[in-house]
């Protein structure tokens, strides 16, 4: 926090602003409203809440240094200050289908698509489908370029399978994912509005113009919406975790167990949730979260029937760095590890961080 005086017609005021960090980590410094968002500090106030130019313009004196909360730059998504992802606005909204439609049978993957999809080596009516997934697509009106899609999330609930992604170019355009679904890009022309929320396009799809977001969901109408209830079910492992990192794994002045940056929400672009029954499984994975990019990632279970010592002889055995030491409950099971840049090149030490895909991963066919 720091007090910044603000001048006004006839005299001045003080007000409290907290210190942001770009998405990236990389930058450090102000913005003028609570709820806006970090772009980069060597960037202008002049063209704060101007995203797009982030895209169109060459020059660090024309792009925003902050932007507002519900406005993105690719998959990073302005939420009241902190940086998320619009990839978690994809994950809520097919969260909120599967408690609806079945509370206690449903497994959530979110990752790059060649983790989530077993099946995209194939052509559509318009080209190849990793054409429409993996190529690079231009911003409108500019030279930039960006991944057509970001992170896809898959579903499976009950007998039915959905899944939903954030896209980086005209739904209607050339490059439009529409055609990665055998569909016209011309298919949600309907949808095209500000009403903030998914409108039908018809074929089980649904699209976002708010957040340029698709859900394939065949068979579901109407589309129930994240609600709180929703959001604090997504959120609730997470603040779990938190608390265990923080009162048992937590020593700032050891390398190893420093977990300040765990202070920092994660974007949740990567996420791993499933529920049959009472039994739950949830892990999430965060890249790049300081200048000294380190990446790191956290699991929790209930109800899950862990083997004899599977701390010390599977977790800690794959990676002594990781933590899971202490459990508060027998019914939970914690685990937390983080990685950094191998030193040199010799430093070839495996880390649960990288393994993450392994640990939370399911397949399935668009």
């Amino acid at each position: 926090m720091m007090l910044i005086l603000a001048p006004t017609a006839l005299a001045a005021d003080w007000v409290e602003v907290s210190v942001r960090q770009s998405w990236d980590r990389k930058s450090v410094g102000f913005c003028s409203e609570t709820s806006q968002c970090l772009v980069s500090n060597a960037f202008s106030e002049a063209w704060d809440n101007f995203p797009e130019r982030y895209w169109s313009e060459t020059t660090n004196a024309n792009k925003p240094k902050c932007i507002n909360n519900t406005q993105y730059i690719g998959d990073n998504y302005c939420e009241m200050g902190g940086w998320s992802s619009r990839t978690k606005l994809v994950a809520t909204q097919l969260l909120a289908l599967s408690l609806n439609l079945s509370p206690t049978n449903f497994s959530l993957y979110c990752d790059s698509y060649d983790s989530v999809l077993n099946k995209y080596s194939y052509n559509t009516d318009y080209g190849a489908v990793t054409t429409f997934l993996s190529k690079f697509c231009l911003q409108p009106g500019n030279k930039r370029v960006e991944n057509c899609v970001n992170n896809i999330c898959v579903m499976r609930y009950g007998q039915g399978v959905a899944f939903g992604m954030a896209i980086n170019t005209d739904i209607g355009g050339a490059k439009s994912p529409l055609q990665a679904l055998n569909l016209s890009n011309s298919a949600c022309d309907s949808a095209k509005n500000n009403d903030n929320d998914y409108d039908p396009c018809g074929f089980g799809v649904w699209y976002d113009d708010g957040t340029q977001s698709i859900l394939y969901a065949p068979g579901v109408n109407p589309l129930p919406a994240p609600i709180p209830l929703v959001q604090n079910f997504f959120m609730t492992p997470y603040n779990k975790l938190k608390n265990y990192v923080f009162t048992v794994v937590h020593k700032p002045d050891i390398q190893q167990y420093n977990y300040t940056f765990f202070r920092v929400m994660p974007q949740f672009n990567q996420i791993y949730m499933a529920k049959e029954d009472f039994d739950f499984v949830y892990s999430f994975r965060q890249g790049n979260v300081t200048l000294q990019q380190i990446d790191y990632a956290g699991w929790y279970f209930s109800n899950i029937a862990m083997p004899n010592d599977a701390c010390s002889r599977i977790i800690k055995g794959y990676d002594g760095r990781a933590n899971c030491e202490e459990q508060p409950a027998e019914t939970e099971f914690y685990i937390a590890a983080h990685k950094t840049p191998p030193v040199n090149k010799l430093d070839i030490r495996q880390s649960l961080v990288d393994a993450w895909q392994e640990m939370a991963k399911i397949r399935v066919s668009p």
